[in-house]
């Protein structure tokens, strides 16, 4: 992942990339006067292990994204059903309140989307205690959903930038994550509203193979 000229950035995804923490641990210390690092979580297991055994001594050279989807959803939890969605929140508090840098991820989703405006609103409160958090979504990576999402989609999003506005008219420190700020501002200049970073990444399978 090239971002900037001259940067190159090692990104460790999953599955759950948490799994491998002395693959991480090797790979930092044999690369980090070359490149910068970014892991992508869904703080299922080991996070604080994580946090304060790689990411403390790293922290100038290394972003760590929680994939996150709100408070509401069931997307995150164990083989044996139990939810962990309140147990990754109170992880993310506790590491923010150790100065950690975190940004959260929020996946849209069938599992998420009719509770994407309490997703934002939890987010936007966190982020007026938390300067160190950081925020923004994606359109979750599959080839179909549900006929309801759609609808869903349509209507959360309105909800989320009506939310906007009006913070924008009361408070001080308005959150507007990076999906919405370049929303509004592709719609105010009648430009394409999504876009994809297909092309954009250089992928590396379980088996060493690399595709773009």
């Amino acid at each position: 992942d090239n971002r900037g000229e001259g940067t190159l950035v090692i990104s460790f995804y999953g599955g759950e990339p948490l799994l491998k923490q002395d693959l991480i641990a090797n790979t930092v210390e044999k690369y980090k006067d070359k490149c910068t690092f970014q892991v992508v979580t869904s703080g299922m297991v080991n996070f604080n292990k994580f946090m304060d055994t790689i990411y403390k001594p790293n922290k100038d050279i290394f972003d760590v994204q929680l994939s996150w989807d709100g408070l509401k959803t069931n997307s995150r939890h164990l083989l044996s059903g139990v939810n962990k969605t309140t147990d990754i929140y109170n992880l993310l508090v506790e590491n923010l309140e150790k100065g950690y840098n975190i940004e959260t991820r929020g996946v849209i989703s069938d599992c998420n989307v009719e509770n994407w405006l309490d997703m934002h609103k939890t987010i936007a409160n966190l982020k007026l205690k938390y300067p160190n958090l950081s925020a923004d979504y994606n359109l979750a990576h599959q080839k179909a959903f549900r006929s309801s999402f759609y609808k869903q989609f349509d209507s959360e999003s309105k909800n989320v930038l009506t939310y906007i506005k009006t913070s924008l008219e009361t408070e001080k420190n308005a959150f507007i994550s990076q999906w919405f700020l370049q929303l509004i501002y592709n719609i105010l200049t009648e430009e394409p509203s999504l876009s994809c970073d297909s092309g954009n990444y250089m992928c590396m399978r379980p088996n060493g193979e690399l595709y773009p």
